[in-house]
């Protein structure tokens, strides 16, 4: 083929370039607000002050109950790993393009566990406790976000 006949095939192929790495940047600015949610409820838990969520829901009850803790390790820590891996996966395949398709199913593969263990504690809020925790609410919702975002990307990596 001719180097013109080629180039619609590289321009292709940059713009799909740029096409995936939308949804790790957008992984990548969702798992910071995680992290920043999770510290505040991770200081929250070992600092034993109140949190301030300013009349709404019952974080105090979501926060102090058995269910804010898995073999004496806070819920907020567990989340915070999560964050973490989130962003470190996406760092991974920007620097490593050989890595990305991995890190597009492990990010998938986290994110949908993540969100039904999250919504297993939505389910302990609601039915259970009876309260509501809202910083718990925004991590169920960032974790909803990047299921969503990680599973194109996924599909791509299987396809």
């Amino acid at each position: 083929m001719s180097a013109r006949a080629d180039a619609p095939a590289a321009q292709g192929g940059s713009r799909l370039r740029a096409i995936a790495r939308a949804p790790r940047a957008w992984i990548v600015a969702l798992g910071i607000l995680g992290v920043v949610d999770s510290i505040y409820l991770i200081y929250i838990h070992y600092s034993a002050s109140s949190p301030f969520c300013s009349g709404v829901g019952d974080c105090e009850t979501v926060n102090t109950s058995r269910y804010a803790t898995m073999a004496g390790v806070p819920v907020a820590v567990l989340g915070l790993l999560a964050y973490v891996v989130f962003i470190g996966l996406q760092l991974t395949a920007l620097r490593r393009p050989a890595s990305a398709a991995r890190a597009a199913i492990a990010t998938f593969a986290l994110a949908f566990t993540s969100l039904l263990f999250s919504l297993w504690l939505l389910y302990v809020e609601l039915f259970v406790l009876h309260a509501i925790c809202p910083y718990c609410v925004v991590s169920l919702g960032l974790i909803t976000a990047i299921t969503v975002v990680s599973v194109w990307p996924a599909w791509q990596a299987l396809g």
